[in-house]
């Protein structure tokens, strides 16, 4: 994963990190405070599917923010 703000400061963090089954309980809880109920399953099944996706599409942008100063935000998987 690929955070950069203004194309300047770059943050690099390992995918596998990001998209694990430890992540899947911190998301599942997450989602549970907003009153969006996933099963584990369907919460891990929705990581290996952004992984897949990472291999096919390696320059796929997750987010993209733009503020109204001009400061951009990317995450990239």
């Amino acid at each position: 994963m690929k955070i950069s703000v203004n194309a300047k400061v770059v943050f690099r963090f390992p995918t596998c990190l990001i998209l694990n089954r430890l992540s899947v309980g911190i998301l599942r809880r997450r989602l549970k405070k907003e009153g969006v109920k996933l099963s584990r399953r369907q919460t891990v099944l929705f990581m290996k599917e952004c992984r897949k996706y990472k291999k096919r599409a390696p320059d796929w942008n997750l987010v993209e923010v733009t503020g109204h100063t001009g400061n951009t935000v990317t995450v990239r998987i």
